[in-house]
């Protein structure tokens, strides 16, 4: 609002009381036994409060480490790519190493269903897929395992359609497990990044 349509009285009186509502908050936070933090979400005050906010940091750490790592995984495709712009005499080597990096990759998504299905059998009340997930579990290292001796054309679609049943698996029937936040938007992201890396590279090559 324009400070011209209120009388200058009226601002200052504006601020007091805004001043004097802030004051008041923290006063009853301390109160309460909560202390604010800069983003304006309270806390416990004392050692409580200091163990939670470290342990906030500690998951947001946590979080970012799998970004990290996911997002890396993504720098052979990236070499692989100019390499074949570089040297494309190299093409046969480097496109046979790229199906094989991301047969790695997919024999590896694969193993996690594998982790998820023997994590829920331990349960005392296990829920979900069972059997079917250690079946999952086990299917990318096969198709992993022909795609690498078939022409490399019909390995990498065979990859690339792998990669995203894999992923609509994974999404129809994440409420029957516990999965973190951040797991499936990075498989996601990931799946289109690689999938459309290899693809990339036999555009090229084409």
């Amino acid at each position: 609002m324009d400070g011209q349509l209120l009388p200058s009285a009226s601002i200052e009186s504006l601020a007091y009381r805004t001043r004097v509502s802030t004051q008041y908050l923290g006063t009853v936070a301390s109160t309460l036994g909560f202390r604010a933090r800069r983003d304006l979400e309270l806390v416990p005050a004392g050692p409580a409060g200091c163990e939670l906010e470290r342990a906030m940091r500690a998951s947001n750490t946590n979080h970012q480490l799998p970004q990290w790592l996911g997002f890396s995984g993504l720098l052979p495709m990236s070499a692989f790519l100019t390499g074949l712009w570089f040297w494309p005499q190299l093409t046969d080597q480097l496109v046979f190493m790229a199906v094989l990096y991301v047969g790695a990759i997919f024999s590896f998504l694969g193993g996690i269903q594998w982790g998820l299905a023997v994590t829920t059998e331990s349960l005392d009340n296990p829920r979900g897929p069972y059997g079917l997930r250690l079946i999952v579990g086990v299917t990318p290292s096969l198709i992993t395992f022909v795609a690498l001796v078939v022409p490399p054309i019909y390995g990498g679609l065979l990859l690339i359609a792998g990669l995203w049943l894999l992923l609509l698996f994974e999404w129809q029937r994440h409420e029957s497990i516990s999965l973190p936040a951040w797991y499936l938007p990075l498989r996601i992201n990931l799946t289109v990044l690689l999938s459309g890396s290899l693809a990339a590279i036999f555009w090229l090559t084409s």
